[in-house]
């Protein structure tokens, strides 16, 4: 910035020569040469001016957000989410009404408030999150159990064996019935594994189970 404002001087400077000198200037083609050149030395400022009135609102809103998120910050903590994972987490005094959120511990760093996000991916049974900042993620086995005291979310029930993974985790998605032969008693049933993703379609008989 300290470069521009010197260049801002010395446009003004050359611009208050030219406009010194108009005065003993006879020669009409010379004049109206020196005039030109004058308009082109005070755009020149003027832009630079404005450059510089642009870059000091700039800072000051930096300035005043690094001053709120420096306030803010202080109400997290940095808490162990599980599968050795850490995120920075709201300490039970500040919570209030704010529902539970996780925090990037690389954005928090850089002074900025980023969340972890689910993806809806699995890697083996850990849910996976993203930063939405950044883009780093963590794996976390089974639902976040959230610190200070909130009482932990029940795990699942084991579903049945995934014929791709073997993992206990295919589980029904949705089940209606089918178009032709639903009054029988015929469902169409759809199941996924909630571990590798697996996914398969079922005509199932209800009346014989």
């Amino acid at each position: 910035m300290v470069g521009e404002v010197i260049a801002g001087i010395s446009a003004l400077k050359t611009a208050f020569d030219i406009t010194k000198g108009l005065k003993d200037i006879d020669d009409k083609v010379r004049l109206n040469s020196a005039v030109i050149d004058l308009q082109e030395k005070i755009l020149t400022a003027q832009q630079e001016q404005a450059t510089l009135i642009g870059e000091k609102h700039d800072l000051e809103r930096e300035i005043a957000r690094l001053k709120a998120w420096d306030a803010e910050k202080q109400n997290y903590e940095l808490k162990a989410i599980g599968s050795g994972s850490v995120a920075f987490m709201l300490k039970p005094s500040a919570r209030g009404s704010e529902p539970p959120h996780w925090l990037c511990p690389n954005c928090y760093g850089e002074n900025k408030k980023s969340f972890f996000q689910p993806t809806g991916n699995m890697i083996q049974r850990a849910q996976v999150y993203r930063c939405q900042g950044c883009q780093s993620t963590v794996s976390v086995e089974g639902r976040p159990m959230w610190a200070g005291g909130d009482t932990p979310v029940a795990k699942k029930a084991a579903g049945e064996e995934c014929p791709k993974c073997r993992e206990p985790e295919l589980r029904l998605q949705d089940s209606k019935p089918h178009p032709t032969f639903g009054e029988m008693g015929v469902v169409n049933r759809f199941m996924k594994c909630d571990a590798c993703g697996f996914s398969e379609a079922r005509m199932t008989d209800t009346k014989k189970l």
